[in-house]
């Protein structure tokens, strides 16, 4: 082979449409166009190791695959960020489903898969934590006082399936955005310590001597709950499918004394009471099932907003305005406050 051979057109083994040296991918005894490759199932991974043959016979069943597509009736879907699961049900059981981030779904063409054909699905977190520092007088970084952290999160679905020959496993990415949780003090770093922190609502809690504060999170934490029960939304639907059951729709007993504790949020005289209930809330609310979770949430969030809004307007009306709490520590240094209007470290107004 001469030199400027290389870079001579190829026709793709598949279409028979010619293609320059950037246009193709390489097969096992051939190459295949980019517009080919792009037929292929998402989740396959061994296109190099594929011989012409096996290519040809992977996109006759991709093109079944297709026309599944217009059967498939889609009962519900889980996950609103990156990729959602469309799920089709027979008489309330989850029967197959497929996976896909895009909303024109029938283009990408994603594999229908079984319920029956699922090994195993589990949640994968991946954390990311880093302390955050600022320049002090002499323009170096340095810590805060207590230490302040942000710990980076991704959640992950990751499942093993038989039954295919093109694929035995899939991972999809359920939070389209890092999801980002702050933490001051030693709450324990990664995944523990940052739930420690989401649970905490409000100012600072003090636990056992350890001082913690959350900044900034309250979206943050609303994100982090939200992909963790999609997450177990997706795995309750594996677990029914493989089971050919449906999800009991009861409520739990654990749901009542919920209830009355956002009866008390409507009558809390201040948004001290409030924050503490609804940090409770949902600390006593992440083992209930996916329905009565909902409920709760929503039910909570109603009642703090209708708080804020009693106690703001009776604070700012005839009823004599409480004297703002002081900060507990420096927003600027992290340094603890001593009640006085100035840090003693840095010098900032507090």
């Amino acid at each position: 082979m001469g030199l400027f051979d290389v870079f001579k057109k190829k026709d793709c083994e598949i279409c028979g449409k010619e293609v320059g040296l950037l246009g193709y991918k390489k097969l096992q005894d051939g190459e295949i166009c980019k517009d080919c490759v792009k037929l292929l199932s998402p989740w396959f991974e061994d296109r190099r190791e594929s011989t012409v043959a096996q290519i040809k016979e992977q996109l006759a069943y991709r093109e079944q695959n297709a026309k599944e597509h217009e059967n498939f009736t889609i009962s519900r879907k889980i996950g609103d960020e990156e990729y959602i699961m469309y799920i089709e049900e027979i008489g309330g059981v989850p029967a197959r489903f497929f996976v896909t981030c895009r909303s024109d779904y029938k283009t990408e063409n994603p594999d229908i898969i079984s319920f029956k054909d699922v090994i195993s699905c589990v949640t994968d977190i991946q954390v990311r934590d880093e302390e955050i520092k600022h320049k002090n007088a002499e323009g170096e970084m340095v810590s805060y006082r207590p230490p302040r952290y942000e710990h980076h999160h991704d959640f992950f679905i990751k499942m093993e399936i038989r039954n295919n020959p093109y694929f035995d496993d899939i991972k999809f990415r359920i939070n389209g955005s890092c999801i980002t949780l702050e933490t001051v003090g030693d709450v324990g770093g990664g995944f523990g310590g940052a739930v420690l922190a989401g649970l905490m609502q409000g100012a600072g809690v003090s636990t056992a001597g350890v001082q913690t504060h959350s900044y900034r999170n309250s979206s943050e934490n609303r994100r982090y709950e939200e992909c963790r029960m999609i997450c177990q939304k997706i795995e309750q639907a594996v677990e029914d499918g493989k089971r050919g059951t449906a999800a009991p729709a009861a409520q739990s007993a654990g749901v009542e004394p919920l209830l009355k504790m956002i009866e008390q949020i409507k009558s809390a005289p201040n948004l001290g009471i409030v924050f503490n209930l609804q940090s409770e809330i949902a600390h006593q609310a992440t083992n209930l099932p996916e329905f009565d979770w909902i409920r709760v949430k929503s039910l909570t969030e109603a009642a703090v907003e209708d708080a804020k809004q009693r106690i703001i307007a009776q604070e700012t009306g005839s009823a004599p305005v409480q004297e703002a709490p002081k900060p507990k520590f420096c927003p600027n240094c992290g340094a603890p406050a001593d009640g006085g209007k100035f840090c003693q470290s840095c010098g900032s107004k507090l």
